[in-house]
């Protein structure tokens, strides 16, 4: 069964992920918006890894770097406040993560969240801890 149609799983995380990115495109961003994409950014990383996908260049990298850069910046400022460059790479992970959200099974999720879990236990995962 493919996630999308369990239930409403799949657009409640996309709309948890584009709301969360929005506020913090219109500078009123909150620590738990930037959980929330970063969220979007590790369980796609894990849906790469574990159907197989290859990383490409610039794909999520790319993401990972321009949130990095974000939350670095915003623990330093004190709010969250993207460039262009960032909101572009952010964007772009949002799309393939929708896209992925729409084609994969429970199973596939149940199994990425998992190997999710995993990446941040053993600290290859990105972990905010604070803005």
């Amino acid at each position: 069964m493919l996630l999308k149609d369990h239930d409403d799983y799949a657009t409640k995380w996309s709309v948890l992920a584009r709301t969360a990115w929005f506020r913090i495109t219109q500078g009123v961003g909150t620590h738990q918006d930037s959980n929330n994409v970063m969220a979007a950014l590790n369980i796609t990383q894990a849906l790469k890894e574990t159907l197989g996908y290859p990383d490409e260049p610039g794909d999520l990298p790319r993401a990972e770097q321009a949130l990095i850069q974000l939350l670095e910046r915003g623990n330093q400022i004190g709010r969250l406040t993207p460039k262009a460059e960032e909101i572009a790479a952010v964007n772009e992970l949002l799309i393939l993560h929708d896209q992925f959200l729409e084609n994969i099974t429970v199973k596939q999720m149940e199994d990425a969240l998992l190997y999710a879990k995993k990446q941040i236990k053993t600290g290859k995962a990105y972990v905010i801890k604070k803005v």
